[in-house]
């Protein structure tokens, strides 16, 4: 009686095989679960920043106006309350200043002039910052992020798109962001302001 005392190299190579293809298998596993969990944790950050945009463009720019701003008291220079630079050609670069009423008590009610006109205060800027991808919000020499990874923005009035009612303003956010391993993510969000008439 004969006794084996090892494997033969046919062996040692199926096992070396299978070995193989099974850590193939799972690297491979391993790479799609890395882009996915990269996928969501970029699409989300990016719908955590166009949240955060919409909700503070929309806190911000439903006090203002679309009238004349000579219908109040207002310091403002140009007459209208709100002015849209549109950009040209059009990036998505666009440009809105607007004024706000006066809330000298911070109450949310706005300050009424002796004729019970509102009175408006200084003029505000929101803009986006290309080289940064940041969307500011300018206020004298006070600039404050309102989101990061913003690729354009477009704002639209009734002067600019009639089928638009006299108090709405359209805005259009598109973010983007490059992940670590080169891929580019973009959300897009098209959202209605009603502003004060």
């Amino acid at each position: 009686m004969m006794v084996r005392k090892g494997f033969t190299l046919a062996e040692v190579l199926i096992v070396a095989i299978i070995i193989s293809i099974l850590m193939g298998v799972m690297l491979a596993a391993v790479i799609q679960s890395h882009a996915i969990i990269e996928t969501t944790n970029t699409l989300t950050l990016l719908r955590q920043e166009k949240r955060l945009a919409v909700s503070k463009l929309s806190n911000e720019l439903r006090n203002t106006s679309l009238k004349d701003c000579q219908e109040y008291t207002s310091p403002c220079e140009e007459g209208r309350c709100i002015t849209i630079t549109q950009d040209s050609p059009a990036s998505g670069t666009d440009k809105i200043e607007y004024c706000l009423p006066a809330d000298s008590d911070h109450d949310g009610v706005p300050d009424l002039s002796s004729d019970c006109k509102i009175t408006w205060c200084t003029k505000h800027t929101i803009e986006l910052d290309t080289s940064s991808h940041e969307l500011k919000r300018t206020e004298g020499s006070n600039v404050t992020v309102l989101a990061r990874y913003v690729k354009s923005i477009r704002f639209l009035d009734h002067s600019l798109q009639p089928s638009l009612y006299l108090n709405e303003l359209k805005v259009t956010l598109e973010m983007e962001k490059t992940s670590y391993q080169g891929r580019v993510y973009n959300i897009s969000s098209t959202f209605i302001i009603y502003v004060r008439n």
